[in-house]
């Protein structure tokens, strides 16, 4: 998302992953705040920055870490002190890694930072393009990409290993499973490649994908801008997908034998791992671009409509929403255009009869490159993908 939009100032919750921890629950706006709610969705309490907070956040030790683009990566306490700040030179989106000894983030400045756990800086490594993907740990080595293509692998004192070319920009967080790395570039593809610098696979998609994979129970899991959330196996063979009506979110969720999907159709839903089907759906009033969780019994989810949900985990039943401070969603406007993003302006349009009554009858397709049906689902949403993210004609 990153490479294509920059995010005004709103109470939308963005990007990015809540941390629930016992009785606390933890996620960023673009409103500025960080906030923490208990299991109620009462708020604690707020801690206020300087720019909209449209990334990650890690939690180690009671301390949060998290970027703002005010341009600093801020250290709190679960009790909503600030320890520190570093400031860096650019917005920061990517997910900061935590080490034993140091937090190590990517920024828009194009650098990869590490900095001690009182905020010094340790070193930084230079690429040739924005980061917005969070570097995970490997064995022994460090894994980003960047918007300049390359997937990156760097030690742990910040010295270049090798670097990997792909396709297009990389927006999202690599995974890292037994050896290899899985990563998708926003050009229709996703890459498998070793601890060498080697490719294994590389598989192409018919839409492009700002999601981060995530490995569970051995199959590779993401989303993308035409609304499936893919299920591919270690081998690169695509298995099944489920189709939302837009872009799924950027990770789903599992509990037991059952996958959570946001996604920007403004629908959370829960699909059977065993035969696919939907177990439920709810409804929310914005587009569900963040990453969901499951914590004491519920699946809870920030909305680009300024609100953050509490569903019940057995039937999808709204328990609670919790309001930003600000009821106004953040605008979006385009990012510096980047060779491969084409111009364009944001504009909603209410979805065709014809595609609201295919919506709402469900039909099954063939995938183009694998071969498996998947079921397209009513959503409520008005607005179709295609008219909504412009794909390769722009926006209208």
């Amino acid at each position: 998302m990153p490479a294509v939009f920059n995010i005004g100032e709103g109470g939308s919750i963005m990007l990015g992953q809540p941390i629930a921890s016992g009785n606390q629950i933890f996620f960023g706006a673009c409103d500025k705040r960080l906030y923490c709610i208990d299991t109620k969705g009462n708020e604690l309490w707020n801690f206020k920055t300087e720019g909209p907070i449209a990334g990650y956040i890690s939690m180690d030790n009671d301390v949060l870490y998290f970027g703002s683009h005010d341009h600093n990566l801020y250290a709190v306490s679960r009790e909503g002190e600030l320890l520190w700040k570093f400031q860096a030179n650019g917005k920061v989106y990517s997910r900061p890694l935590v080490l034993k000894d140091m937090i190590i983030f990517g920024c828009e400045d194009r650098n990869l930072y590490a900095v001690s756990k009182e905020g010094k800086l340790l070193w930084k490594f230079a690429a040739k393009g924005e980061i917005a993907s969070g570097p995970v740990l490997g064995k022994d080595s460090i894994y980003f990409g960047s918007y300049d293509r390359n997937l990156y692998a760097m030690g742990l004192d910040g010295g270049l290993k090798w670097k990997f070319e792909t396709n297009g920009l990389i927006l999202a967080n690599p995974a890292y499973h037994r050896g290899v790395v899985y990563l998708p570039s926003f050009h229709k593809r996703l890459y498998a490649v070793d601890e060498e610098g080697r490719q294994i696979w590389m598989m192409a998609f018919k839409d492009d994908s700002f999601s981060s994979p995530c490995i569970h129970e051995d199959l590779i899991y993401f989303g993308g801008r035409d609304g499936l959330m893919k299920a591919v196996s270690l081998q690169g063979e695509f298995l099944w997908g489920f189709q939302t009506n837009d872009i799924t979110s950027i990770i789903p969720a599992f509990e037991g034998d059952t996958m959570f999907v946001g996604s920007a159709d403004n629908n959370i839903y829960a699909v059977s791992l065993k035969d696919r089907s939907v177990m439920w759906k709810a409804s929310t009033s914005g587009a569900q671009w963040g990453i969901p969780i499951v914590h004491k019994g519920m699946v809870l989810s920030g909305g680009w409509d300024c609100r953050f949900y509490a569903f019940d985990i057995k039937n999808g039943s709204k328990l609670w929403n919790f309001q930003t401070s600000l009821a106004t969603q953040a605008p979006l406007e385009p990012d510096i255009q980047k060779e491969e993003m084409p111009a364009f302006t944001v504009t909603w349009q209410p979805v065709s009869e014809e595609k609201e009554e295919r919506y709402k009858k469900g039909r099954q397709q063939n995938f183009e490159f694998g071969g498996s049906l998947y079921v397209s689902h009513d959503s409520g949403y008005m607005g179709s993908s295609r008219e909504y993210m412009g794909k390769k004609r722009g926006y209208r």
